[in-house]
């Protein structure tokens, strides 16, 4: 059964500074990865983490529990710190987390609409998730699609 793709996290537009700063990852990226895989109910992911932006982004067989498990993974694994989350963060599902993906990749959702380093942060994102056993097909194929026409790709030939 092919999953379904869930982003949740915070970031500028939905919660303050020190919000994010409460979900900012502890320990290494590495480290949050496997902790992620952890989780029952994902297939597999990637975290997004940026000054303004913690964003999970994972492939799961039911949504329902993912969004659950993820809102507790960004609590650190405090029910009750994931439960005073629950006002900032941002949920998407399924083509609005596709969306989501490609606004983010673009630059259309950053503090600076433009801005070149969101589509490098993204592809790290992906880079660092994939020797810890994030699967290929279809959350990393999302992610390739959406920062093929980005920053510094050579125009094809007609």
């Amino acid at each position: 059964m092919q999953g379904e793709i869930v982003i949740v996290g915070v970031n500028h537009r939905g919660a303050p500074v020190e919000v994010r700063e409460q979900v900012a990852l502890n320990g290494s990226l590495e480290h949050s990865l496997r902790e992620l895989l952890a989780v029952p109910s994902i297939e597999e992911g990637v975290i997004v983490s940026t000054c303004n932006r913690v964003e999970v982004v994972a492939i799961a067989e039911d949504g329902d529990s993912a969004v659950d498990a993820l809102t507790d993974f960004l609590g650190q694994g405090d029910q009750a710190q994931g439960r005073k989350l629950v006002d900032y963060l941002s949920v998407y599902r399924g083509r609005e987390a596709v969306r989501h993906l490609f606004r983010v990749a673009a630059s259309l959702d950053s503090m600076v609409v433009g801005e070149p380093q969101i589509l490098g942060q993204l592809k790290d994102s992906y880079i660092a998730a994939s020797p810890v056993g994030a699967r290929q097909p279809p959350a990393p194929r999302k992610a390739r699609t959406a920062r093929a026409p980005g920053i510094g790709a050579a125009p094809s030939a007609p």
